[in-house]
C-alpha cells in the first residue's frame, strides 16, 4: 500500500466526474483542494459526510479551497446521489479502486469480524502546487438509545466508523511523517467526548476514545514535528441529526426517558451553529501554527467545557442527569 507524507506531491491519477468529464491530477493544480476518499455512496457515515461538506462549502471556499470527493462507485450513482443530497462539489468515479491505490487509502478492513478490502475513509489537503498538506480525520455519525438494549454490533459499528477508521488513517501516516520529522492531523471529534451524554453512551464513547488517542498520540510523535489536534463541535445543524441510528428499544421500560432525552438531544441539535463555522474551525485547525490540542466550537461550548472541569465529577453528572435522563 502507498504511504503519503505531508510535504509529498500528490500522486498522478486519472479519472472520471460524475458527468463523465476526465479529471486528473493535473486540474487539482492552481487552487488548495480538499481531496477526501470515502467508501460508498448514500450511507449513512457517507452521507453524513457529504453532506456536512456540503453545507460548509462557502466558508471552505471563502477559505480558498475546493471540495473534490472520491469512492470506488460509478458515474451514475454519483449524480444519483448528488441530486438525492444537492451536492455542490465534484465526486470522481474509482471503480477500479486505482486512485485510492494511489493515494494509499485502498486497505484491508475489518467489520464484525470480516475482513475485506476496502476505501479507509480519509482526507488530504492539497496546495495549489500538488503537495500534500494536512491528513483531516472526519467521519462519523451516532447512534442513539438505551446502552442496556443497545446491541454489541451496533456499539461496535459506532466505534468502527468513528474510532477505529481515525486511527488506520493515523497509522498509514504516521510513519512517514515521523521519518520526515513533520505532520498535521486534525481528528473531528465532539464536546460529547467529555459531557457524555445519556442515551448516547457509545457515541460519547466514542468521541472521548478520539480525545485520549489525540492526547496520548500527541505526545508519542511531537518530538518528530508531528502535531496532532482535535476539533470538539457541539449542537451544529447538518444531516448529523437525520441519518442517527435510533433506537426506543426499552423506552417503557425506562418511562419514556429514551424518546424523551432524544427528542430533547435533536431539538437542541437543530437549534445549533451552522455547519459552516465547524467548517471553519476545522479549516483554522489544520492551518493554525499553534500547538492547542483541543478547539471548542463556540464560546457557550467553551464555557460549558470549563463549567464541567471546575464542578466536582459528581455535581457536573448530575447536570447532565438532569438535562437529558428525566
Amino acid at each position: 500500500m502507498t504511504t503519503l507524507r505531508v510535504g509529498d506531491t500528490a500522486p498522478d491519477f486519472t479519472s472520471v466526474t460524475q458527468d463523465g468529464q476526465p479529471f486528473t491530477k493535473a486540474d487539482l493544480m492552481g487552487q488548495r483542494t480538499i481531496l477526501y476518499f470515502y467508501p460508498k455512496d448514500n450511507t449513512s457515515g457517507c452521507t453524513l459526510e457529504a453532506k456536512s461538506l456540503r453545507d460548509g462549502k462557502a466558508e471552505l471556499t471563502r477559505m480558498g479551497f475546493r471540495i473534490i470527493g472520491v469512492s470506488p462507485d460509478s458515474e451514475k450513482s454519483h449524480r444519483s446521489f448528488c441530486d438525492k443530497h444537492d451536492l455542490n462539489f465534484t465526486l470522481l468515479s474509482d471503480t477500479d479502486h486505482s486512485v485510492c491505490e494511489a493515494y494509499g487509502v485502498w486497505a484491508e478492513k475489518s467489520m464484525y469480524g470480516r475482513k475485506y478490502m476496502g476505501v479507509l475513509r480519509t482526507t488530504f489537503v492539497i496546495d495549489a502546487e500538488g503537495r500534500i498538506d494536512i491528513l483531516l480525520n472526519n467521519a462519523g455519525f451516532g447512534i442513539s438509545g438505551a446502552a442496556e438494549f443497545t446491541s454489541v454490533e451496533e456499539a461496535k459499528r459506532q466505534l468502527e466508523v468513528n474510532f477505529w477508521g481515525m486511527v488506520r488513517a493515523t497509522k498509514a501516516v504516521l510513519p512517514v511523517m515521523r521519518a520526515q520529522r513533520s505532520g498535521r492531523i486534525v481528528n473531528t471529534s465532539s464536546v460529547a467526548a467529555v459531557t457524555p451524554i445519556p442515551f448516547q453512551t457509545y457515541y460519547s464513547v466514542s468521541k472521548a476514545a478520539i480525545n485520549s488517542f489525540t492526547m496520548s498520540v500527541g505526545n508519542e510523535v511531537r518530538p518528530y514535528g508531528i502535531r496532532i489536534s482535535a476539533v470538539m463541535p457541539g449542537d451544529t445543524r447538518t444531516g448529523f441529526t437525520d441519518a442517527r441510528a435510533r433506537s426506543f428499544a426499552g423506552d417503557d421500560a425506562y418511562g419514556g426517558r429514551i424518546s424523551r432525552s432524544v427528542a430533547k438531544m435533536e431539538k437542541d441539535e437543530r437549534g445549533g451553529v451552522s455547519a459552516s463555522v465547524v467548517g471553519a474551525a476545522l479549516g483554522r485547525a489544520a492551518l493554525s501554527k499553534s500547538r492547542k490540542v483541543f478547539c471548542t466550537v463556540g464560546f457557550v461550548y467553551r464555557l460549558v467545557i470549563f463549567l464541567m472541569r471546575l464542578l466536582p465529577s459528581t455535581a457536573a453528572n448530575a447536570i447532565l442527569g438532569k438535562m437529558y435522563a428525566e
